[in-house]
């Protein structure tokens, strides 16, 4: 699998900012590709949930990298946990899913690079609205290219969600090119809409 780098700079945000968000927490990752940020947070005491669609055909190897990190999760004492589960997006996709049957509601959702493909948006925000309610909050990150930001203009006009830019200084880019654009956004839903 592909390591974004993005996923690296919302790890170093999420440890380094708001670790008391994440730690002890039900955390929801959408499109995990390889886990290496839910196998993190785990590793940081999150109750961590990776997921990914399986026609991207990635879902096989985040399963069993998953299975062999329960160890490491285990060996760090942080009292986290993580699991991987199949979830397509979209409404049919949820309800195919695990999660759907289980209908548990999370803390906190992370996304890195999702928004890439404007294809899929539609979908992504129908599988968002879904997972991201109450009090949860929702980190997502991305290089900006010309379609990215359309993915927020379709949240906004579902209604219901507040989002805040993170401030360019508070991204520490460890290493990657500054004319990447890595956008951080943080995303609650307004509570008297869900």
């Amino acid at each position: 699998g592909v390591l974004w780098k993005a996923s690296l700079v919302l790890l170093h945000y999420l440890e380094t900012k708001v670790l008391e968000q994440i730690k002890g927490k039900r955390v929801l990752e959408l499109g995990s590709g390889s886990g290496h940020l839910g196998i993190s947070l785990a590793c940081l005491g999150a109750h961590v949930t990776c997921t990914e669609r399986k026609e991207m055909q990635t879902l096989e190897r985040l399963q069993a990298r998953v299975e062999t990190a329960q160890r490491q999760v285990e060996e760090s004492g942080s009292g986290g946990s993580i699991r991987a589960l199949e979830l397509s997006w979209g409404e049919a996709g949820f309800q195919r899913s695990q999660l759907a049957s289980e209908g548990v509601s999370y803390d906190v959702v992370v996304m890195s690079e999702l928004v890439y493909d404007e294809d899929s948006h539609d979908e992504l925000l129908e599988t968002f609205v879904r997972v991201c309610t109450g009090g949860c909050v929702a980190f997502s990150i991305f290089c900006d290219r010309p379609w990215s930001q359309m993915w927020f203009v379709k949240l906004h006009d579902e209604g219901g969600y507040a989002v805040q830019p993170v401030a360019e200084g508070d991204i520490d880019l460890l290493g990657m090119q500054p004319d990447a654009k890595v956008l951080m956004h943080v995303i609650r839903p307004n509570r008297s809409s869900n």
